[in-house]
């Protein structure tokens, strides 16, 4: 999803899943103990966090950073839409039904986007970024108006899993105006491929994110599992100028995660806007090329990476808690939790599958 968050340390055992404004600290700091690595990326921020027991020297960071940097550098201008030079984008330009070749990086993404629609009988779609557009959640000014129904039924008809091709390196549609947006998984793609990059250097115990979407390895400064704190979806946002209301927790939930475990979050409690005198919110439902309205207002998933993780969260929104319910039991290691909202009493209510490891509710 395209909120900007970031994971915070706040004891040596709690980091918090948090919506946050761009990064104004420095790139390395050191927080309670932890060595922090940190910077801009994808529209969001990202971070790692080393325990103590896994301490790089200052000049060991100032590499790591670079190495990342590098890296990040590199999955943007593969798949990001907002680069007109990306392979996204130029394949999203190409006119024709001939293959069109793509990086290794952007094929991995493809190919379980794929993948994930199959399994989610296209809950997931990597093809709506039409419809996004349309929307006006991928564009630099937000479209005033709603589109109009016959433009929606036109953009169902060419969207789908079936709408591309993967052939290897090669991606091809059968359509020359299908166009393809990776938002709702390159995130946490990214997360797994900086935790390669990380786990590679030989650091034993570090957590790793991006926008909030996280991964671990090994345990926390105490020897402990990584702990998560999950924001309250009813807190206000510290990307507007809104009061914070007091009475309303900062976090809903604590998660901890086992070594290689990732958690992703997706919610309809962020990045909406009203549209004639209609709030929208940015996660589209593939079935109907419009965005979901439900009393599901925030996923949790964890599972053993966070490209998966990423996907599901974004499809377990449009499935809802019983269908997801139900193909959780199909993948090993993969637990969701869910928060609801009770239609007249504006409550939120918490439910999970079982094996999600939450401590506790906040």
């Amino acid at each position: 999803m395209r909120i900007g968050s970031l994971v915070t340390a706040l004891t040596s055992t709690l980091c918090v899943v948090t919506i946050t404004a761009w990064l104004t600290k420095p790139p390395v700091d050191t927080v309670n103990s932890l060595q922090v690595l940190q910077g801009q990326t994808m529209g969001t921020t990202y971070s790692l966090q080393l325990a103590s027991n896994s301490a790089l020297s200052a000049t060991q960071m100032v590499h790591l950073k670079h190495k990342f940097q590098h890296t990040l550098e590199i999955l943007n201008d593969h798949m990001s839409t907002y680069r007109e030079n990306s392979i996204i984008s130029r394949f999203n330009q190409h006119k024709n039904a001939h293959g069109f070749p793509i990086s290794q990086h952007m094929a991995n993404v493809v190919k379980r986007g794929l993948e994930i629609s199959r399994m989610t009988q296209g809950a997931f779609d990597i093809t709506l970024h039409t419809a996004i557009d349309a929307w006006g959640f991928d564009a630099s000014e937000p479209h005033a108006d709603i589109p109009a129904a016959h433009t929606v039924q036109q953009i169902k008809k060419t969207a789908g899993k079936n709408s591309i091709q993967l052939q290897g390196l090669m991606l091809s549609k059968p359509f020359a105006h299908v166009r393809i947006n990776l938002s709702g998984i390159a995130k946490g793609y990214g997360v797994d491929v900086l935790y390669d990059t990380a786990r590679q250097q030989g650091i034993e115990s570090f957590l790793v994110e991006i926008g909030g979407e996280v991964r671990v390895k090994g345990t926390n400064t105490l020897h402990q599992a990584w702990r998560i704190a999950i924001e309250h979806p009813d807190y206000p946002s510290q990307n507007t100028d809104a009061p914070h209301q007091t009475s309303t927790p900062k976090h809903i939930a604590l998660v901890q995660l086992a070594d290689g475990q990732a958690l992703a979050t997706s919610g309809l409690y962020r990045n909406c806007r009203t549209q004639n005198n209609r709030t929208v919110c940015h996660i589209l439902d593939p079935r109907t090329a419009s965005p979901v309205v439900s009393n599901l207002v925030s996923v949790s998933v964890v599972a053993p990476d966070c490209m998966t993780a990423d996907a599901l969260a974004t499809a377990s929104i449009v499935m809802g808690t019983k269908q997801t319910t139900e193909l959780l039991k199909t993948l090993p290691h993969t637990h969701a939790l869910f928060i609801t909202r009770d239609p007249n009493t504006k409550a939120l209510q918490l439910s999970h599958t079982p094996g999600f490891p939450m401590l506790q509710p906040k």
